[in-house]
Protein backbone atom coordinates (compact mmCIF):
# COMPACT_ATOMS: atom_id res chain seq x y z
CA UNK A 1 0.00 0.00 0.00
CA UNK A 2 3.10 2.84 1.09
CA UNK A 3 4.14 1.86 -2.89
CA UNK A 4 0.75 4.15 -3.97
CA UNK A 5 2.05 7.31 -2.21
CA UNK A 6 5.12 9.41 -2.85
CA UNK A 7 7.78 9.29 -0.02
CA UNK A 8 8.66 13.82 -0.14
CA UNK A 9 12.33 14.62 0.49
CA UNK A 10 13.03 16.16 3.80
CA UNK A 11 13.08 19.55 2.35
CA UNK A 12 9.44 19.20 0.85
CA UNK A 13 8.70 18.39 4.53
CA UNK A 14 10.12 21.66 5.80
CA UNK A 15 8.76 23.76 3.57
CA UNK A 16 5.35 22.44 4.27
CA UNK A 17 6.09 22.73 8.08
CA UNK A 18 6.77 26.51 7.62
CA UNK A 19 3.67 27.10 5.76
CA UNK A 20 1.79 25.97 8.34
CA UNK A 21 3.29 27.69 11.16
CA UNK A 22 3.76 31.17 8.93
CA UNK A 23 6.11 33.98 9.52
CA UNK A 24 4.23 35.77 12.15
CA UNK A 25 4.10 32.59 14.63
CA UNK A 26 7.21 30.89 13.43
CA UNK A 27 8.94 34.71 14.43
CA UNK A 28 6.93 34.88 17.78
CA UNK A 29 7.99 31.41 18.86
CA UNK A 30 11.49 31.76 17.89
CA UNK A 31 11.92 34.93 19.73
CA UNK A 32 10.79 32.68 23.07
CA UNK A 33 14.25 30.90 22.78
CA UNK A 34 16.02 33.14 21.16
CA UNK A 35 16.78 34.81 24.25
CA UNK A 36 18.29 31.25 26.06
CA UNK A 37 20.62 31.25 22.98
CA UNK A 38 18.75 28.33 21.68
CA UNK A 39 17.51 28.33 17.77
CA UNK A 40 14.77 27.07 16.63
CA UNK A 41 13.89 24.85 13.62
CA UNK A 42 10.13 24.21 11.82
CA UNK A 43 11.12 20.39 11.91
CA UNK A 44 13.11 17.98 14.15
CA UNK A 45 14.10 14.49 13.18
CA UNK A 46 16.49 11.69 14.33
CA UNK A 47 18.88 12.94 12.48
CA UNK A 48 19.20 15.95 14.83
CA UNK A 49 19.80 13.83 17.72
CA UNK A 50 23.03 11.62 16.98
CA UNK A 51 25.69 11.59 19.24
CA UNK A 52 23.29 12.84 21.85
CA UNK A 53 25.11 12.37 25.82
CA UNK A 54 22.72 9.54 27.48
CA UNK A 55 20.38 9.25 24.76
CA UNK A 56 20.95 5.05 24.84
CA UNK A 57 20.70 4.98 29.10
CA UNK A 58 18.35 3.35 30.99
CA UNK A 59 16.08 5.35 33.78
CA UNK A 60 18.29 5.18 36.99
CA UNK A 61 21.30 5.00 35.25
CA UNK A 62 24.04 7.72 34.55
CA UNK A 63 23.88 10.07 33.23
CA UNK A 64 20.34 10.08 34.25
CA UNK A 65 18.61 11.80 31.57
CA UNK A 66 15.84 9.48 31.53
CA UNK A 67 15.35 10.36 35.52
CA UNK A 68 16.75 9.12 38.69
CA UNK A 69 14.55 6.48 39.82
CA UNK A 70 14.57 2.58 38.22
CA UNK A 71 11.51 1.26 36.25
CA UNK A 72 11.09 -1.00 40.05
CA UNK A 73 11.96 2.25 42.00
CA UNK A 74 8.67 4.41 42.36
CA UNK A 75 8.09 5.59 38.62
CA UNK A 76 7.85 8.97 38.64
CA UNK A 77 6.50 9.94 42.13
CA UNK A 78 6.88 13.26 43.47
CA UNK A 79 6.10 14.91 46.85
CA UNK A 80 3.03 17.31 46.61
CA UNK A 81 5.38 19.97 48.33
CA UNK A 82 3.12 23.27 48.32
CA UNK A 83 4.64 26.12 50.07
CA UNK A 84 2.70 27.29 53.77
CA UNK A 85 3.27 30.62 53.95
CA UNK A 86 1.76 32.77 56.86
CA UNK A 87 2.72 35.01 59.63
CA UNK A 88 2.23 32.84 62.80
CA UNK A 89 3.05 29.14 64.38
CA UNK A 90 -0.77 28.80 65.37
CA UNK A 91 -1.98 29.72 61.55
CA UNK A 92 0.71 27.68 60.50
CA UNK A 93 -0.54 24.69 61.92
CA UNK A 94 -3.44 24.97 60.71
CA UNK A 95 -2.12 25.10 57.34
CA UNK A 96 -0.31 22.41 57.68
CA UNK A 97 -3.15 20.27 58.87
CA UNK A 98 -5.33 21.00 56.21
CA UNK A 99 -2.71 20.52 53.54
CA UNK A 100 -2.13 16.47 55.23
CA UNK A 101 -5.72 16.04 55.43
CA UNK A 102 -5.95 17.14 51.50
CA UNK A 103 -3.51 15.31 49.80
CA UNK A 104 -0.13 16.87 50.50
CA UNK A 105 2.92 14.50 51.00
CA UNK A 106 5.17 16.82 52.72
CA UNK A 107 5.63 20.08 54.72
CA UNK A 108 6.79 23.12 53.02
CA UNK A 109 7.54 25.76 55.15
CA UNK A 110 9.45 29.24 54.45
CA UNK A 111 10.43 31.58 57.28
CA UNK A 112 10.71 35.39 57.54
CA UNK A 113 13.80 37.03 56.85
CA UNK A 114 14.27 37.53 60.77
CA UNK A 115 14.21 33.54 61.59
CA UNK A 116 16.31 32.94 58.65
CA UNK A 117 18.82 35.52 59.54
CA UNK A 118 18.89 35.07 63.48
CA UNK A 119 16.73 37.87 64.76
CA UNK A 120 14.10 38.37 67.19
CA UNK A 121 10.91 39.72 66.20
CA UNK A 122 10.87 42.72 68.32
CA UNK A 123 14.58 43.11 67.56
CA UNK A 124 13.72 43.90 63.80
CA UNK A 125 12.33 45.87 61.40
CA UNK A 126 8.14 45.52 61.91
CA UNK A 127 7.62 45.17 58.37
CA UNK A 128 10.10 42.17 57.71
CA UNK A 129 8.22 39.82 60.57
CA UNK A 130 5.67 37.52 59.41
CA UNK A 131 6.38 39.06 55.51
CA UNK A 132 8.16 36.41 53.59
CA UNK A 133 6.71 33.09 55.90
CA UNK A 134 6.56 32.06 59.58
CA UNK A 135 8.21 33.70 62.25
CA UNK A 136 9.78 31.06 64.02
CA UNK A 137 11.72 32.15 67.50
CA UNK A 138 11.37 29.43 70.14
CA UNK A 139 11.12 25.89 70.64
CA UNK A 140 7.66 26.91 71.67
CA UNK A 141 6.95 28.13 68.54
CA UNK A 142 8.08 25.45 66.65
CA UNK A 143 6.19 23.10 69.15
CA UNK A 144 2.99 25.26 67.96
CA UNK A 145 3.45 25.23 64.56
CA UNK A 146 4.03 21.17 64.43
CA UNK A 147 1.65 20.37 67.21
CA UNK A 148 -0.29 17.32 66.52
CA UNK A 149 1.91 16.78 63.60
CA UNK A 150 3.84 13.27 63.61
CA UNK A 151 6.79 14.72 62.49
CA UNK A 152 8.52 11.25 61.64
CA UNK A 153 5.34 10.60 58.72
CA UNK A 154 6.21 13.62 56.44
CA UNK A 155 9.13 14.80 55.07
CA UNK A 156 9.73 18.67 56.19
CA UNK A 157 11.13 21.83 54.26
CA UNK A 158 12.10 24.31 56.48
CA UNK A 159 13.70 26.94 54.89
CA UNK A 160 15.88 28.73 57.17
CA UNK A 161 18.52 30.67 55.11
CA UNK A 162 22.47 30.85 56.84
CA UNK A 163 20.16 29.86 60.46
CA UNK A 164 20.62 25.80 59.29
CA UNK A 165 22.55 25.74 63.21
CA UNK A 166 19.66 27.10 65.10
CA UNK A 167 16.42 25.44 63.56
CA UNK A 168 17.90 22.06 63.87
CA UNK A 169 18.54 22.44 67.10
CA UNK A 170 15.03 23.61 67.26
CA UNK A 171 13.51 20.85 65.36
CA UNK A 172 15.74 17.77 67.40
CA UNK A 173 14.60 18.98 70.56
CA UNK A 174 11.25 18.50 69.29
CA UNK A 175 11.93 15.80 67.79
CA UNK A 176 13.33 14.54 71.49
CA UNK A 177 9.89 15.69 73.56
CA UNK A 178 8.17 13.45 71.09
CA UNK A 179 10.35 10.47 71.33
CA UNK A 180 11.22 10.51 67.60
CA UNK A 181 14.92 9.36 66.50
CA UNK A 182 16.98 11.71 65.17
CA UNK A 183 17.47 9.40 62.04
CA UNK A 184 13.50 9.44 61.57
CA UNK A 185 13.16 13.11 60.82
CA UNK A 186 13.34 13.64 56.98
CA UNK A 187 13.22 16.66 54.59
CA UNK A 188 15.64 19.27 55.01
CA UNK A 189 16.67 22.24 56.80
CA UNK A 190 17.25 23.96 53.66
CA UNK A 191 20.41 25.77 54.37
CA UNK A 192 21.73 28.41 51.09
CA UNK A 193 23.70 31.14 52.78
CA UNK A 194 24.89 31.91 49.34
CA UNK A 195 21.46 32.44 48.31
CA UNK A 196 20.30 34.80 51.19
CA UNK A 197 23.40 36.68 50.59
CA UNK A 198 22.26 37.32 46.84
CA UNK A 199 18.45 38.28 48.36
CA UNK A 200 19.63 40.75 50.65
CA UNK A 201 23.36 41.70 49.62
CA UNK A 202 25.06 41.34 53.11
CA UNK A 203 24.66 39.13 55.89
CA UNK A 204 24.82 39.83 59.88
CA UNK A 205 28.40 37.28 59.56
CA UNK A 206 30.74 36.83 57.15
CA UNK A 207 30.02 34.29 54.21
CA UNK A 208 32.81 31.94 55.63
CA UNK A 209 31.64 31.61 59.00
CA UNK A 210 28.21 31.11 57.75
CA UNK A 211 29.61 28.46 56.01
CA UNK A 212 31.38 27.07 59.04
CA UNK A 213 28.07 26.56 60.54
CA UNK A 214 26.32 25.07 57.66
CA UNK A 215 29.29 22.50 57.85
CA UNK A 216 28.60 21.90 61.56
CA UNK A 217 25.18 20.90 60.54
CA UNK A 218 25.88 18.78 57.90
CA UNK A 219 28.43 17.06 59.60
CA UNK A 220 25.88 16.41 62.20
CA UNK A 221 23.10 15.01 60.12
CA UNK A 222 25.57 12.92 58.29
CA UNK A 223 26.79 11.47 61.85
CA UNK A 224 23.42 10.48 62.89
CA UNK A 225 22.85 8.61 59.45
CA UNK A 226 19.74 10.65 58.73
CA UNK A 227 18.72 11.63 55.22
CA UNK A 228 17.58 14.84 56.64
CA UNK A 229 19.08 17.86 53.71
CA UNK A 230 21.39 20.37 54.91
CA UNK A 231 21.82 22.69 51.34
CA UNK A 232 19.04 23.91 49.21
CA UNK A 233 19.89 25.76 46.51
CA UNK A 234 17.47 28.46 45.00
CA UNK A 235 18.05 28.95 41.42
CA UNK A 236 14.51 30.45 41.54
CA UNK A 237 16.11 33.51 42.97
CA UNK A 238 17.64 33.74 39.42
CA UNK A 239 14.28 33.38 37.39
CA UNK A 240 11.96 35.47 39.70
CA UNK A 241 14.58 38.67 39.15
CA UNK A 242 14.49 38.10 35.43
CA UNK A 243 17.00 35.82 34.42
CA UNK A 244 17.12 33.36 32.04
CA UNK A 245 16.82 29.63 32.27
CA UNK A 246 20.67 29.36 31.19
CA UNK A 247 21.29 31.90 34.05
CA UNK A 248 19.23 30.23 36.33
CA UNK A 249 20.98 26.84 35.82
CA UNK A 250 25.19 27.88 35.55
CA UNK A 251 24.11 29.91 38.89
CA UNK A 252 22.75 26.63 40.77
CA UNK A 253 25.48 24.20 39.28
CA UNK A 254 28.23 26.91 40.45
CA UNK A 255 26.82 27.05 43.80
CA UNK A 256 26.61 23.06 44.43
CA UNK A 257 30.07 23.20 43.26
CA UNK A 258 30.80 25.95 45.93
CA UNK A 259 29.06 24.58 48.62
CA UNK A 260 30.77 20.94 47.99
CA UNK A 261 34.17 23.02 47.80
CA UNK A 262 33.71 24.71 51.22
CA UNK A 263 32.45 21.09 52.90
CA UNK A 264 35.64 20.04 51.80
CA UNK A 265 37.77 22.74 53.21
CA UNK A 266 35.78 21.91 56.31
CA UNK A 267 37.47 18.16 56.00
CA UNK A 268 33.37 16.77 55.07
CA UNK A 269 34.38 14.53 52.02
CA UNK A 270 32.41 15.05 49.01
CA UNK A 271 30.98 11.85 49.09
CA UNK A 272 28.98 12.40 52.25
CA UNK A 273 27.60 16.10 51.44
CA UNK A 274 25.98 14.96 48.41
CA UNK A 275 23.02 13.13 50.18
CA UNK A 276 21.88 16.32 51.19
CA UNK A 277 21.88 18.76 48.56
CA UNK A 278 18.73 19.78 46.85
CA UNK A 279 18.22 21.90 44.03
CA UNK A 280 15.15 24.01 43.45
CA UNK A 281 14.55 25.76 40.17
CA UNK A 282 11.60 27.84 39.28
CA UNK A 283 9.29 26.84 36.29
CA UNK A 284 7.94 29.20 34.00
CA UNK A 285 5.34 28.80 31.46
CA UNK A 286 7.33 27.85 28.40
CA UNK A 287 6.58 24.31 28.97
CA UNK A 288 8.92 22.43 26.39
CA UNK A 289 11.72 24.55 27.54
CA UNK A 290 11.39 23.73 30.68
CA UNK A 291 11.48 20.11 30.66
CA UNK A 292 13.99 20.19 28.73
CA UNK A 293 16.05 22.11 31.45
CA UNK A 294 14.73 19.86 34.25
CA UNK A 295 16.87 16.74 31.77
CA UNK A 296 19.38 19.00 31.42
CA UNK A 297 20.52 19.68 34.89
CA UNK A 298 20.57 16.04 35.43
CA UNK A 299 23.46 15.22 32.87
CA UNK A 300 25.44 18.32 34.05
CA UNK A 301 25.48 17.40 37.95
CA UNK A 302 26.76 13.53 36.69
CA UNK A 303 29.21 15.35 34.87
CA UNK A 304 30.38 17.72 37.40
CA UNK A 305 30.02 15.24 40.43
CA UNK A 306 31.83 12.56 37.90
CA UNK A 307 34.92 15.18 37.94
CA UNK A 308 34.60 15.06 41.64
CA UNK A 309 35.36 11.39 41.55
CA UNK A 310 31.79 9.78 42.50
CA UNK A 311 30.63 6.68 41.37
CA UNK A 312 28.08 6.31 38.81
CA UNK A 313 25.45 4.92 41.63
CA UNK A 314 25.84 8.53 43.73
CA UNK A 315 25.46 11.16 41.46
CA UNK A 316 21.89 11.49 41.41
CA UNK A 317 20.43 15.06 41.85
CA UNK A 318 17.47 15.57 43.61
CA UNK A 319 15.43 18.28 42.26
CA UNK A 320 12.50 20.14 43.92
CA UNK A 321 10.59 22.74 41.08
CA UNK A 322 8.02 25.62 42.25
CA UNK A 323 6.35 27.52 40.14
CA UNK A 324 7.78 30.82 39.71
CA UNK A 325 6.69 34.46 40.74
CA UNK A 326 7.77 36.26 37.90
CA UNK A 327 5.20 35.83 35.21
CA UNK A 328 2.03 36.26 37.60
CA UNK A 329 -0.23 39.12 37.81
CA UNK A 330 -2.25 40.77 40.35
CA UNK A 331 -5.01 41.91 37.99
CA UNK A 332 -7.26 39.25 36.48
CA UNK A 333 -5.49 36.89 38.77
CA UNK A 334 -7.88 33.45 37.32
CA UNK A 335 -5.36 33.65 34.53
CA UNK A 336 -2.67 32.73 36.97
CA UNK A 337 -4.31 29.38 37.32
CA UNK A 338 -3.81 28.53 33.90
CA UNK A 339 0.02 29.67 33.65
CA UNK A 340 0.09 27.39 37.04
CA UNK A 341 -1.46 24.22 35.19
CA UNK A 342 1.13 24.24 32.44
CA UNK A 343 4.31 24.97 35.00
CA UNK A 344 3.14 22.31 37.13
CA UNK A 345 2.86 19.55 34.29
CA UNK A 346 6.41 21.02 32.57
CA UNK A 347 7.72 20.02 36.15
CA UNK A 348 6.09 16.06 36.60
CA UNK A 349 6.93 15.57 32.63
CA UNK A 350 10.78 17.16 33.51
CA UNK A 351 10.78 14.44 36.62
CA UNK A 352 10.99 16.73 39.88
CA UNK A 353 11.13 15.03 43.15
CA UNK A 354 8.78 17.63 44.93
CA UNK A 355 6.75 20.32 43.33
CA UNK A 356 5.14 23.65 44.82
CA UNK A 357 2.53 25.20 42.87
CA UNK A 358 1.61 28.49 44.31
CA UNK A 359 -2.12 29.58 45.35
CA UNK A 360 -3.07 31.64 41.91
CA UNK A 361 -3.92 34.92 44.16
CA UNK A 362 -1.27 35.10 46.61
CA UNK A 363 0.01 38.40 44.96
CA UNK A 364 -2.70 39.97 46.26
CA UNK A 365 -1.67 38.64 49.61
CA UNK A 366 -5.00 37.06 49.97
CA UNK A 367 -4.05 33.32 49.65
CA UNK A 368 -7.28 31.18 51.47
CA UNK A 369 -8.20 27.39 51.66
CA UNK A 370 -9.85 27.53 48.55
CA UNK A 371 -7.15 28.97 46.47
CA UNK A 372 -4.38 26.60 48.16
CA UNK A 373 -6.75 24.04 47.45
CA UNK A 374 -6.68 24.36 44.23
CA UNK A 375 -3.36 24.81 43.86
CA UNK A 376 -2.81 21.33 45.18
CA UNK A 377 -6.00 19.52 43.17
CA UNK A 378 -3.84 20.54 40.06
CA UNK A 379 -0.84 18.25 41.54
CA UNK A 380 -3.49 15.63 42.12
CA UNK A 381 -5.38 15.22 39.28
CA UNK A 382 -1.76 14.85 37.55
CA UNK A 383 -1.24 12.13 39.58
CA UNK A 384 -4.69 10.58 39.99
CA UNK A 385 -6.94 11.32 36.56
CA UNK A 386 -3.44 12.20 33.80
CA UNK A 387 -1.52 9.01 36.13
CA UNK A 388 1.74 10.88 35.08
CA UNK A 389 3.46 9.47 37.98
CA UNK A 390 3.17 6.36 36.32
CA UNK A 391 5.47 6.98 33.52
CA UNK A 392 9.19 7.65 33.64
CA UNK A 393 10.53 10.29 31.74
CA UNK A 394 7.44 11.20 29.35
CA UNK A 395 9.08 14.07 27.37
CA UNK A 396 11.68 11.52 26.46
CA UNK A 397 12.02 10.86 22.72
CA UNK A 398 10.39 13.56 21.43
CA UNK A 399 13.11 14.34 19.03
CA UNK A 400 12.71 18.09 20.05
CA UNK A 401 12.72 18.22 23.53
CA UNK A 402 16.09 15.56 23.26
CA UNK A 403 17.55 18.50 21.25
CA UNK A 404 16.55 21.35 23.29
CA UNK A 405 18.12 19.22 26.18
CA UNK A 406 21.02 18.48 24.61
CA UNK A 407 21.93 22.42 23.72
CA UNK A 408 20.61 23.50 27.19
CA UNK A 409 23.34 21.64 29.08
CA UNK A 410 25.28 22.22 26.34
CA UNK A 411 25.00 26.46 27.37
CA UNK A 412 24.81 26.19 30.40
CA UNK A 413 28.50 23.82 30.71
CA UNK A 414 29.98 26.70 29.04
CA UNK A 415 28.46 29.45 31.07
CA UNK A 416 29.18 27.09 34.04
CA UNK A 417 32.96 27.28 33.25
CA UNK A 418 33.01 31.10 32.92
CA UNK A 419 31.95 31.46 36.47
CA UNK A 420 34.87 28.94 37.89
CA UNK A 421 37.33 30.62 35.37
CA UNK A 422 36.38 33.88 36.98
CA UNK A 423 37.55 31.70 40.29
CA UNK A 424 34.15 30.26 41.64
CA UNK A 425 30.80 31.98 42.04
CA UNK A 426 31.73 33.61 45.55
CA UNK A 427 33.98 35.65 43.60
CA UNK A 428 32.11 36.30 40.62
CA UNK A 429 29.20 37.64 42.57
CA UNK A 430 31.71 40.06 44.65
CA UNK A 431 32.55 41.32 41.27
CA UNK A 432 28.34 41.34 40.07
CA UNK A 433 29.10 39.82 36.85
CA UNK A 434 26.06 37.72 37.08
CA UNK A 435 23.56 40.72 38.37
CA UNK A 436 24.58 42.86 35.92
CA UNK A 437 24.12 40.19 33.24
CA UNK A 438 20.35 39.69 34.93
CA UNK A 439 19.87 43.17 35.42
CA UNK A 440 20.60 43.55 31.27
CA UNK A 441 18.48 40.47 30.89
CA UNK A 442 15.45 42.11 32.46
CA UNK A 443 15.86 45.10 31.47
CA UNK A 444 14.97 44.29 27.78
CA UNK A 445 12.44 41.63 29.10
CA UNK A 446 10.54 44.51 30.86
CA UNK A 447 10.84 46.56 27.56
CA UNK A 448 9.44 43.91 25.16
CA UNK A 449 6.62 43.69 27.90
CA UNK A 450 5.62 47.19 28.49
CA UNK A 451 5.65 47.60 24.51
CA UNK A 452 3.48 44.67 23.70
CA UNK A 453 6.04 42.59 22.35
CA UNK A 454 5.43 39.60 25.32
CA UNK A 455 1.97 39.40 25.88
CA UNK A 456 0.68 38.60 29.92
CA UNK A 457 -2.97 37.79 29.08
CA UNK A 458 -5.22 40.33 31.69
CA UNK A 459 -2.74 42.73 31.62
CA UNK A 460 -0.97 44.07 28.69
CA UNK A 461 -3.45 42.23 26.10
CA UNK A 462 -6.54 40.54 26.17
CA UNK A 463 -7.57 43.16 29.55
CA UNK A 464 -10.41 43.10 30.86
CA UNK A 465 -12.68 46.40 31.10
CA UNK A 466 -14.28 45.90 34.62
CA UNK A 467 -11.23 44.63 36.45
CA UNK A 468 -11.21 46.28 39.54
CA UNK A 469 -8.14 47.32 41.34
CA UNK A 470 -8.50 47.30 45.02
CA UNK A 471 -5.90 46.96 48.14
CA UNK A 472 -6.23 43.98 50.04
CA UNK A 473 -6.80 44.66 54.16
CA UNK A 474 -4.16 43.23 55.64
CA UNK A 475 -4.75 44.90 59.23
CA UNK A 476 -5.55 41.58 61.27
CA UNK A 477 -2.30 39.92 60.05
CA UNK A 478 -0.59 42.73 61.33
CA UNK A 479 -2.44 42.99 65.20
CA UNK A 480 -1.51 39.24 64.58
CA UNK A 481 2.42 39.97 64.58
CA UNK A 482 2.54 43.20 66.71
CA UNK A 483 0.76 40.56 69.77
CA UNK A 484 4.21 38.24 68.36
CA UNK A 485 6.53 40.89 69.53
CA UNK A 486 4.71 41.73 72.48
CA UNK A 487 5.13 38.02 73.74
CA UNK A 488 8.50 37.79 72.35
CA UNK A 489 9.46 40.76 74.39
CA UNK A 490 7.48 39.88 77.67
CA UNK A 491 9.58 36.56 77.26
CA UNK A 492 12.67 37.89 77.76
CA UNK A 493 11.43 39.31 80.97
CA UNK A 494 10.54 36.69 82.75
CA UNK A 495 12.10 34.84 85.25
CA UNK A 496 11.74 31.48 83.71
CA UNK A 497 13.69 32.99 80.82
CA UNK A 498 16.88 33.38 82.75
CA UNK A 499 17.24 29.58 82.74
CA UNK A 500 17.80 29.63 79.16
CA UNK A 501 20.17 33.30 79.53
CA UNK A 502 22.07 30.89 82.17
CA UNK A 503 22.45 27.90 79.83
CA UNK A 504 23.67 30.31 77.18
CA UNK A 505 26.34 31.99 78.99
CA UNK A 506 27.50 28.68 80.62
CA UNK A 507 27.34 26.68 76.84
CA UNK A 508 29.19 29.65 75.30
CA UNK A 509 32.65 28.00 74.14
CA UNK A 510 31.28 24.99 73.42
CA UNK A 511 28.80 26.53 70.89
CA UNK A 512 31.83 28.18 68.78
CA UNK A 513 32.94 24.54 68.40
CA UNK A 514 32.30 22.16 65.56
CA UNK A 515 30.44 19.39 68.01
CA UNK A 516 27.91 22.17 68.98
CA UNK A 517 24.63 21.16 67.67
CA UNK A 518 23.80 18.90 70.77
CA UNK A 519 25.07 21.58 73.17
CA UNK A 520 22.12 23.47 71.21
CA UNK A 521 20.04 21.24 71.33
CA UNK A 522 19.75 21.48 75.37
CA UNK A 523 20.33 25.21 75.16
CA UNK A 524 17.18 25.28 72.68
CA UNK A 525 15.12 23.19 75.32
CA UNK A 526 15.69 25.91 78.17
CA UNK A 527 13.45 28.09 75.90
CA UNK A 528 16.28 30.56 74.19
CA UNK A 529 15.24 32.77 71.54
CA UNK A 530 16.88 32.40 67.65
CA UNK A 531 17.98 36.38 68.88
CA UNK A 532 20.31 35.56 71.61
CA UNK A 533 21.50 32.20 70.64
CA UNK A 534 22.55 33.68 67.45
CA UNK A 535 24.20 36.79 69.26
CA UNK A 536 26.24 34.42 71.28
CA UNK A 537 27.43 31.95 68.33
CA UNK A 538 28.33 34.81 66.26
CA UNK A 539 29.45 37.67 68.65
CA UNK A 540 32.37 39.86 67.51
CA UNK A 541 31.62 38.48 64.18
CA UNK A 542 31.52 41.73 61.67
CA UNK A 543 29.04 41.60 58.70
CA UNK A 544 29.94 40.04 55.27
CA UNK A 545 31.41 41.71 52.50
CA UNK A 546 28.26 43.66 50.57
CA UNK A 547 27.39 42.18 47.17
CA UNK A 548 25.05 43.66 44.48
CA UNK A 549 21.79 42.03 45.37
CA UNK A 550 18.86 40.52 43.37
CA UNK A 551 15.87 42.68 42.31
CA UNK A 552 13.16 40.11 43.34
CA UNK A 553 9.66 41.41 41.36
CA UNK A 554 6.93 39.99 38.80
CA UNK A 555 6.98 41.27 35.95
CA UNK A 556 3.58 43.21 35.63
CA UNK A 557 4.07 44.99 39.46
CA UNK A 558 4.54 48.67 36.76
CA UNK A 559 1.44 48.32 35.09
CA UNK A 560 -0.51 47.04 37.88
CA UNK A 561 0.39 50.26 39.82
CA UNK A 562 -0.52 52.32 37.10
CA UNK A 563 -3.98 50.88 36.42
CA UNK A 564 -4.37 51.10 40.10
CA UNK A 565 -3.57 54.79 40.12
CA UNK A 566 -6.22 55.59 37.02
Amino acid sequence: MFEEFENPEFEKWQAEAERLIGDKYAGLLSESYKSEGLKLKPLFRQEDNKNILGIESLPGQSPFLRGAKTPTEKRNEWLISQESKCPTPEILNQILKDEIRHGATSLNIPMDRPSRLGFDPDETDIESVGREGVSLTTLDDSCAALSEIDISSYPIYLHVGINGLLHLAYLMALAKKNNIPSENVRGAIASDPIGEWLLQGTLPLPIENAFDELAAVTNWVDFQSSDLGTIWIHGEYIRNSGGTVMMELAYSMAAGVEYLRQMENRDIDISRVLPHIKFSFGIGSNLFLEVAKLRAVRLLWDKITDACGIPPDKRKIRIHATTVDYNKTRLDAYNNVLRLTTESFAGAIGGADSINVSPYNMYENSSDNDSRRLSRNIQLILKNEIHLDKIIDPGGGSYFIEHLTNNIARIVWEKFREIEKQGGLIESLKAGTLQVEIEKIEKKDASDFLSGKKVSVGVNKYIRSDEEHSEIDQSNSRIEINKRREQIGALKKSETYEKALDALSKNHTKLKTPECVDTLIAVASHGATIGDISKSIRRDLPQSVRITSLNIHRRSESLEKSGSDS
